[in-house]
């Protein structure tokens, strides 16, 4: 079982860490949001190309890694808010665009000042941005 900040490898390199885990039970397994560092695009050819494994307590474990979700059998979408401080820039503009690409109307995107941290950065402009996405709803 995962939990979080475990070691993700590629091709016995670490390249990143799991952000968050938990047990997938339609997936029959762990499964895990990582954070991967790879000095180059990440798209679905560096993903095949690559020999995946997870640190899970001291031991490495094979690891499916996709960049797309592992099970959505109705290509499920709902209202979505991505907010993200543009300066900060873990967002990518190319993100941004595969977002509204994939989602079309259904997202909505909001850049704040600020850094990682957008609820502390730009507090006021993170709440009326929920607020408004929440009761728009």
């Amino acid at each position: 079982m995962m939990f979080h900040a475990e070691i993700v490898y590629r091709n016995g390199a670490a390249v990143g860490y799991i952000r968050a885990a938990s047990y997938g039970h339609t997936l029959g397994g762990a499964v895990g949001l990582a954070m991967i560092e790879a000095g180059e695009p990440i798209d679905q050819a560096y993903v095949a190309a690559g020999e995946w494994t997870v640190d899970i307590a001291g031991r490495r474990y094979p690891a499916r890694a996709s960049i797309k979700a592992l099970y959505d059998p109705g290509k499920i979408t709902v209202p979505t808010l991505l907010l993200h401080a543009g300066d900060f820039g873990l967002v990518r503009e190319e993100q941004v665009d595969a977002y509204r690409l994939a989602l079309g109307d259904l997202v909505e995107i909001v850049e704040v000042p600020g850094g990682h941290m957008v609820y502390w950065d730009a507090y006021e402009e993170t709440a009326d941005a929920l607020e408004r996405f929440l009761d728009a709803g």
